[in-house]
């Protein structure tokens, strides 16, 4: 096998405080392409392919979270007795790569479902980590008190509630729900967690 083709990636770290390099996945010629494990995706260690010329374009090319490229990569004696083994599978340390399931389009191309996937999984966990915190950010500002049970001018405590929301621009009724469970205390946020199983986030801020 002359070539191979390494898939780099600059992902987060598990915290996600920072990011990390990557090798996702290899290709082969024959356009099959095969992933490797996260637990074994970091180039700290790919000792031997981070030697390569390619790897060193490829690092300052990875400059924002997720990007990735793609580089074909001539196989050196060293780097054949890692990723390939005397029958020409593909492996990495102790284990065989997993083979991507691919799909072909309308037009002849071939798709990586499952890198797309995981992919669009982890944008997404980041989006609705972001929505998290900006929506703490700004209930911090509120200039209001937390509702406890003892409170008994439930509708008083309501309608400041909603002049806070108005404050910060905060209109749709799903991002209010969210905000509200924030000012509960325990006995009042089993309440909240009850009437969230009952109608749902999606549900008006008027029920």
């Amino acid at each position: 096998m002359e070539q191979l083709r390494f898939e780099f990636a600059l992902l987060p770290t598990s915290d996600g405080k920072s990011n990390i390099y990557c090798v996702t996945s290899i290709a082969t010629k024959e356009q099959k392409i095969f992933a490797i494990p996260e637990e074994i995706q970091s180039v700290g260690l790919h000792k031997e392919l981070i030697k390569t010329s390619a790897y060193n374009k490829v690092k300052p090319s990875l400059k924002k979270r997720y990007q990735t490229r793609k580089v074909w990569i001539k196989m050196s004696d060293e780097l054949s007795k890692i990723y390939v083994d005397e029958d020409g599978n593909l492996q990495f340390g102790e284990q065989y790569l997993e083979e991507i399931e691919q799909k072909v389009t309308s037009g002849g191309q071939v798709t990586d479902t499952q890198s797309l996937e995981k992919l669009f999984s982890k944008l997404i966990e980041s989006t609705q980590e972001i929505k998290k915190q900006n929506l703490k950010y700004i209930a911090e500002k509120f200039v209001i008190d937390k509702f406890t049970s003892k409170n008994s001018h439930a509708s008083q405590w309501i309608e400041m509630f909603e002049k806070e929301c108005a404050r910060f621009d905060i209109i749709e009724d799903g991002k209010k729900i969210e905000i509200l469970r924030l000012f509960m205390d325990k006995s009042c946020a089993d309440w909240y967690s009850s009437m969230i199983i009952k109608l749902t986030l999606d549900s008006d801020w008027t029920e």
